[in-house]
């Protein structure tokens, strides 16, 4: 999610997250016609809150490096069904 994109031969380049966000509308009216516009929706919500490795990484850093509170926070989003936000 921190990947910086090359957009076209110009070498013209944009963060994967703010290309997201113009795929995300360019592809609502095609999620409309197909009825899943809520499973398109849920690519905002990786982007607020973070891909997994980012949201495993702040646990980690608010846990002071302990890799049982990311492995708990993975079962805890398994059990959730969704993301679940650690905030520091």
């Amino acid at each position: 999610m921190d990947a910086i994109l090359i957009l076209d031969k110009n070498a013209d380049e944009d963060l994967v997250t703010t290309d997201l966000h113009r795929w995300l509308d360019r592809l609502a009216p095609v999620a409309e016609r197909l009825e899943c516009v809520d499973e398109l929706a849920g690519i905002h919500s990786i982007i607020a809150g973070g891909a997994s490795y980012q949201r495993q990484r702040r646990v980690a850093a608010i846990n002071a490096g302990e890799l049982d509170a990311v492995v708990g926070s993975l079962v805890e989003e398994m059990r959730a069904g969704h993301p679940v936000l650690h905030r520091s």
